[in-house]
């Protein structure tokens, strides 16, 4: 495996099991049984290195937000994206319990984070609106209220990662808890294939 790889797949794991601030490039130097220089050749600071990896975090969500595309029924795929999500998320699980430490140490890199983010939510926005369209969600629904359903889920969704101890976190819990929140905004077709999901 090569160096930057071996440098990646331990800064997730140390940040994983003690914390963005508790991990220098030095450990992970020492840990991998490189050079501390052999590291800061890749990776000069470790923004950098978080930065790459929120880089690979977020191409990876766009990978799955794409696979939307080939299913027939949207709302099928909007069901299972949590539980597709959720090992892409416990994988970075950092960025979540790490969020406000990373926010504060690291401003030009929540720059992009915003950035990405932002963009992320617009093709999320697109599917919500197909789905008004498709009938699946309340027709009265406006623009606002779709990106509150977004905001919604983004806050469960760090909520979850964030306070759940680590052995409890569970995939379907997850998606269904993620998944109620569609309830109140779903059309008649939309509950009913909701409930025809879940029995």
């Amino acid at each position: 495996m090569k160096t930057q790889q071996l440098i990646i797949n331990k800064a997730i794991e140390l940040f994983n099991a003690k914390g963005v601030k508790n991990v220098t490039l030095r450990e992970i130097a020492t840990e991998i049984d490189k050079s501390y220089g052999n590291v800061t050749y890749h990776f000069s600071t470790k923004e950098k290195l978080l930065e790459t990896l929120f880089e690979d975090y977020n191409t990876s969500l766009i990978k799955l937000q794409n696979n939307g595309l080939s299913f027939q029924n949207m709302l099928h795929y909007f069901l299972i994206a949590p539980e597709l999500n959720f090992d892409v998320m416990i994988k970075y699980l950092f960025f979540f319990v790490d969020y406000t430490e990373i926010k504060r140490a690291y401003p030009k890199l929540m720059d992009q984070v915003e950035l990405y983010n932002m963009e992320r939510m617009q093709k999320w926005k697109g599917l919500l609106m197909e789905l008004q369209e498709k009938k699946f969600l309340k027709s009265e629904l406006s623009e606002s209220d779709l990106e509150f359903i977004m905001e919604l889920s983004i806050g469960l969704r760090m909520y979850y990662f964030r306070e759940t101890s680590i052995n409890c976190l569970d995939k379907t819990k997850f998606s269904f808890k993620v998944n109620q929140l569609l309830l109140p905004y779903l059309s008649k077709k939309g509950r009913v294939f909701y409930n025809s999901f879940y029995s």
